[in-house]
């Protein structure tokens, strides 16, 4: 199987697992605990949350499920990298593949301006640095949460009116940082904090001897 056929089928398998109207991670992880299987979606554990509060102790007052959802995460970063920014999140690839319908010529280029890491790092240091001021961002600009309500559009007819922050979410993640970006992954690389920390993760472990 070719590069490019097994990238669609990791992205169809994390759609499978982590949007609706499957949601099969997050099922399996409740049951796994509850012993009950419920209707959930990209919300109901969606990684950002966790990483939200990584440092101010909030995460291990969090019901286990949430808790397994992030040590999962982090474990198969830790030994296989970035799989699931890399492999698995539709909300990423959505973009990546939306951008390759615009002409190169009208595409940013972010690398040739600026540098991206200090940005993807920084925001993720104000990011999980917020909660101890009583503020969050966690569902506030989440394009998992977007995506997700895509798809329930389009398979059930279900959408919901748009807040102001989702709207800014939107045009950052699939506009300016999406089809108006070379590659369709500007808001991956410079805005979501699930992937800055698997790269952080995956940064460290990989210099372990």
């Amino acid at each position: 199987m070719g590069f490019k056929y097994q990238r669609l089928l990791g992205y169809f398998l994390g759609f499978i697992l982590f949007y609706a109207p499957f949601v099969l991670f997050q099922k399996i992880i409740f049951f796994a605990f509850t012993g009950k299987w419920q209707q959930l979606t990209i919300h109901s554990l969606c990684f950002r949350i966790q990483t939200e509060h990584l440092l101010d102790g909030k995460l291990l007052l969090m019901s286990l499920p949430f808790i397994a959802c992030i040590v999962i995460l982090l474990i198969v970063t830790l030994f296989f990298g970035p799989v699931f920014c890399g492999r698995l999140c539709p909300a990423g690839a959505f973009t990546e593949y939306l951008s390759k319908v615009i002409p190169s010529r009208l595409q940013i280029s972010w690398r040739t301006y600026t540098e991206i890491v200090p940005f993807r790092y920084g925001m993720l240091a104000g990011f999980v640095i917020l909660p101890f001021f009583d503020s969050l961002l966690a569902c506030a600009y989440c394009n998992f949460f977007l995506f997700d309500l895509f798809v329930n559009y389009f398979v059930f007819g279900y959408f919901i009116s748009l807040s102001s922050s989702m709207i800014l979410t939107l045009f950052l993640w699939a506009g300016l940082f999406g089809i108006f970006t070379k590659g369709g992954r500007g808001f991956c690389n410079f805005l979501c904090p699930v992937g800055a920390v698997q790269n952080l993760l995956y940064s460290f472990s990989s210099r372990l001897p």
